[in-house]
């Protein structure tokens, strides 16, 4: 899957009527509340691979630190604002001015900020399965 693709499966993810509040929203806050705990526990057997991994898109996006790039990003994909409602929204909000030239570059930027937390989270989740499913477990140092 692109990033272009996993995004866009993101935002729908996001938008499901199955999570949002009201209606059983167990998964998303499961997956928010996983940020540094182990991922192999599931509550829950039923859950797509699209499913797992807009919530995996959107566990990234939690953590990234800039917040108008983050912003950004949400507003684009789960919100499917057009360029000049992120622009008045970017400014109103968060006191960005991006100009109509500009956008596509600050997205391009957000992307590449995601793609790095996102690459981030996987190298954990890869270490940590790694050190708890290893025949040699490391030592802890103090």
């Amino acid at each position: 899957m692109t990033l272009e693709e996993r995004l866009d499966n993101w935002g729908r993810v996001v938008r499901s009527p199955k999570y949002q509040t009201g209606v059983c929203a167990a998964w998303a806050k499961w997956y928010v509340a996983k940020r540094g705990e182990d991922a192999a526990v599931e509550p829950h057997a039923a859950i797509s691979p699209d499913d797992r991994d807009g919530w995996m898109v959107e566990r990234a996006w939690c953590a990234m630190p800039a917040h108008a790039p983050k912003w950004l990003l949400k507003y684009h994909y789960v919100w499917r604002m057009s360029p000049e409602q992120i622009r008045v929204r970017m400014f109103k909000n968060h006191s960005t001015r991006i100009h109509q030239s500009q956008i596509d570059a600050y997205i391009a930027d957000a992307r590449s900020r995601l793609t790095r937390e996102l690459v981030r989270l996987t190298a954990d989740t890869i270490i940590r399965t790694a050190s708890q499913t290893s025949c040699k477990p490391e030592k802890s140092t103090l």
